[in-house]
């Protein structure tokens, strides 16, 4: 069983911290709940954490009671990242992505309007990139589709490419894929519309 992080409570009344491993965790005031935090800011049933090899992700159970993360109200099932901060009432809980040795497969170079936005190390074999919350590179943004892309790892050639009938569909090297394609160093991959409203990709390898 691997370690998928810790939660670490940064309120001052408490001092609490729990290890993740795979499974769903139930946090709440409830003596019943997995992670017991019995205050008064907090719910019977708070929040629940899906943990498993794609990493934690978070989600509000409370109907009264808001989930924050990093100031912003949790809508649906999102995932975490390390040194992520989620609020209860004035209650605080750091999460800390498990250490462990993590193997390169690359880096996504993500570009919106020309602009280097920012960078996405890839870990893991097989990787969601879409406007869903929860996908492993999540990219906010209309033309792009809640799973839009997979990069799936192949041995001995790397990562390759599938639409997952995004509608606008996946671009690589100015070529528009009907079937998984295999990504080069510096491949281009555009998600997005015939308009240029999009995002851009550019595709790095790693050590993998």
């Amino acid at each position: 069983m691997f370690d998928r992080g810790e939660l670490i409570v940064e309120s001052g009344e408490m001092a609490l911290h729990w290890t993740l491993s795979d499974g769903a965790y139930v946090l709440g005031r409830d003596a019943g709940a997995d992670l017991c935090l019995p205050l008064p800011a907090v719910s019977r049933q708070q929040l629940q954490l899906t943990c498993d090899s794609r990493g934690c992700r978070v989600e509000n159970l409370s109907r009264t009671n808001p989930t924050f993360l990093n100031g912003q109200p949790v809508q649906g099932v999102v995932r975490l990242k390390d040194g992520d901060l989620l609020g209860v009432g004035h209650v605080r809980l750091r999460y800390r992505e498990g250490v462990r040795t993590k193997q390169s497969y690359g880096r996504l170079l993500i570009r919106q309007h020309g602009r280097h936005n920012r960078q996405e190390d890839l870990h893991l074999p097989n990787v969601i990139v879409g406007r869903d919350p929860a996908a492993d590179v999540f990219l906010d943004f209309p033309a792009v589709s809640w799973q839009h892309l997979r990069l799936e790892w192949q041995e001995g050639t790397g990562y390759r490419a599938i639409d997952l009938n995004s509608t606008h569909g996946v671009v690589v090297d100015e070529r528009r894929i009907d079937r998984p394609v295999a990504l080069l160093p510096n491949s281009h991959i555009w998600l997005g519309d015939a308009l240029g409203n999009g995002v851009s990709l550019i595709y790095l390898p790693g050590d993998a």
